[in-house]
């Protein structure tokens, strides 16, 4: 009768049950960091805020705001805006990054004429590394708006991406002023015009 080899026999110097037993072990706590780390972002997600003044009424602020296919003519960061601004439809957007670009398909969340844009970008898979972005308008004074430009991320890997993140402040603020800018050069354009 011949030796039947059973899959869990020793071979060199590690047995097939050994690897078996280390992999399930490492895959279950990969399963087990990402989770956590999932829920982390969740509880405490890494936020950018960037608030300014504007000389303006939300309903002019909004104006601009809403015309993306003219972002490349005054934006710093979204150099190309392409699609409708309506909630559930979906607009691509190119930032800079760097030296570089990165082009990225956000889903239009909220759209409050005057009030509030909203949207969610996702890196690759949902859960990974979602940054919702919004700006909100609220008029503080007769013809002064303010603004607050917010982006919250969460996802596996946000806990280990704070260096990534680093000086996104900076950039926020200088698309405030970027804004302010344009909305002030076309409220005096139109105030020339009359």
């Amino acid at each position: 009768m011949a030796n039947a080899v059973s899959p869990w026999v020793e071979e060199g110097s590690m047995s097939v049950r050994t690897i078996v037993t280390v992999t399930g072990s490492v895959v279950l706590v990969v399963a087990l960091v990402a989770v956590g780390s999932y829920l982390w972002s969740r509880r405490s997600p890494h936020v950018i805020e960037a608030t300014s003044e504007i000389r303006a009424t939300p309903a002019e602020v909004w104006q601009v705001l809403v015309d993306n296919d003219r972002y490349p003519e005054w934006n710093p960061a979204i150099t190309r805006s392409e699609g409708r601004l309506e909630v559930g439809g979906t607009v691509t957007n190119t930032v800079r990054l760097g030296d570089g670009t990165m082009t990225f398909t956000p889903e239009v969340l909220a759209v409050r004429p005057g009030r509030e844009l909203r949207w969610v970008g996702r890196t690759y898979l949902p859960r990974v590394a979602d940054g919702e972005h919004s700006f909100v308008l609220e008029e503080i004074h007769p013809g002064v708006t303010r603004l607050t430009q917010r982006e919250e991320f969460t996802g596996v890997i946000v806990p280990f991406a704070s260096g990534l993140l680093a000086g996104m402040d900076e950039e926020f603020a200088a698309v405030n002023a970027a804004l302010a800018r344009r909305v002030e050069a076309v409220r005096g354009s139109v105030g020339a015009g009359r």
